[in-house]
């Protein structure tokens, strides 16, 4: 779909592929109001008939506005049908005082760091079955969906 590499542009961050960018990854991620403190990560894949998108944002409160920029791109290139699963799952924020209370805890035995922005990638490797994983798509609505 031409759609696709549109989708693909509200992306700001992409995964690190060195270990270089690795380490700067992390470092950012420990930096207040750093370079994560607002990021997309945006993933899209174009089938023969529908545009497959997984995506990250943060704050995470800006998922109605990335939803609705997808929506734009897609009706931007002809009618499309575009249909979101339930609200993203939200970040695990742990409080303050409790993540203090759990570094004292674990003393030595275990690094306890401040991440001051969430985590941009789902992760490598093998894939659960795709009914588990909840996409996004966008289908053109002059096209047959197979009953999807």
């Amino acid at each position: 779909m031409r759609c696709t590499a549109g989708i693909r542009a509200l992306g700001t961050v992409a995964p690190p592929t060195t270990a270089g960018e690795m380490e700067r990854f992390l470092a950012d991620l420990r930096t207040p109001d750093g370079p994560l403190s607002r990021f997309v990560f945006m993933g899209a894949q174009a089938t023969s008939a529908e545009v497959h998108i997984s995506y990250r944002c943060w704050p995470e409160n800006r998922f109605t506005e990335i939803r609705a920029a997808i929506a734009h791109i897609a009706n931007s290139h002809g009618p499309a049908t575009v249909s979101f699963p339930n609200d993203p799952f939200p970040a695990m924020v742990v409080p303050e005082r409790e993540g203090l209370a759990m570094a004292r805890f674990l003393g030595n035995r275990a690094p306890v760091t401040t991440l001051r922005a969430g985590g941009t990638f789902q992760r490598r490797g093998p894939r659960p079955e795709p009914k588990s994983i909840p996409h996004t798509r966008i289908t053109p609505r002059s096209l047959p969906t197979n009953g999807q």
